[in-house]
């Protein structure tokens, strides 16, 4: 994670529940607070501190604030500690301490905190570290943390249990979860806890796709396009692009060129290959680079 995004994240600290008992509004009256050992106080200091927010911006000052609130059981502020451990701000990046930070976190209450152990131990793969992955995936879960849920439905269906996945993937999805509808959807496909239906797999990626998951629309415009409905194809492929997908563009680029489902246009199909290469897409940078 680069600089920029693990400042994004201390910044909505308040996604992670940074809220929850943090009344303070001023660096003053968070400081004199977590002087008096109101742990939530500690954390609201170090993210004002960490962003320049109120006060000038001083990092060593913010690890110091949630080192202090970490100490003093604010979950929050060991995640937040950690994240900065495992990026090196002011000391060595270390991320066996920054995922105890996490774990601490985690054990004080933050679901966000349990997800990141919980990707750590993805991550390092180790005798027993799926296990202990599943473990705060579903610790995150059962504390309402959407992402730690995705991730506990997943965990559980690599582990060979995809009748308990399925189902959670379905509860995922009545949630209008984009990313459980899509994992439902697979499991559809593949008959993986559940019988084949390929019908039933459609409908969920459809509603995975209105959800907003690109991976649920690449996947269905693909069917339609084997299912030789090119020109179904064609609409969802132009809603991609306009979000912004590379993937998106490219695949609509292709149909131009080939004319599959919409009328040949070779022009169209070059500003839409340089568009997808322009958002990352490596296939479409080759594809421009050929012509």
């Amino acid at each position: 994670m680069n600089g920029r995004l693990v400042a994004a994240v201390i910044t909505l600290g308040a996604v992670w529940g940074a809220r929850a008992g943090a009344e303070c509004s001023s660096v003053k009256a968070c400081a004199t607070e977590c002087r008096d050992g109101k742990a939530a106080s500690c954390d609201t200091a170090g993210r004002m501190f960490f962003n320049g927010r109120g006060v000038d911006a001083d990092r060593d000052v913010a690890r110091k604030l949630f080192a202090i609130g970490c100490n003093a059981g604010s979950g929050n502020a060991c995640v937040n500690l950690g994240m900065m451990t495992r990026e090196g701000y002011g000391i060595a990046p270390d991320e066996n301490r920054a995922a105890e930070l996490f774990e601490m976190g985690c054990f004080a209450g933050s679901a966000r905190g349990c997800v990141l152990v919980g990707e750590f131990c993805d991550k390092r793969g180790g005798d027993g570290d799926a296990h202990r992955a599943q473990l705060a995936f579903e610790r995150a879960c059962k504390a309402g943390d959407r992402d730690g849920c995705l991730r506990l439905a997943k965990a559980v269906g690599d582990a060979g249990d995809s009748v308990r996945a399925a189902a959670m993937f379905l509860a995922g999805c009545e949630k209008r979860v984009a990313e459980a509808c899509a994992g439902a959807a697979d499991l559809y496909s593949a008959g993986n806890g559940v019988e084949v239906d390929e019908v039933r797999a459609k409908a969920l990626r459809t509603k995975a796709c209105d959800l907003g998951d690109e991976s649920a629309c690449l996947a269905l415009a693909g069917g339609l396009e084997e299912s030789e409905h090119a020109a179904s194809a064609v609409a969802i492929y132009k809603r991609l692009c306009d979000r912004g997908s590379g993937a998106g563009c490219y695949r609509l680029a292709l149909l131009y060129s080939e004319g599959d489902g919409v009328p040949a246009d070779e022009k169209r199909a070059g500003r839409l290959f340089k568009r997808a290469c322009d958002l990352g897409d490596s296939e479409a940078c080759d594809a421009s680079s050929d012509e």
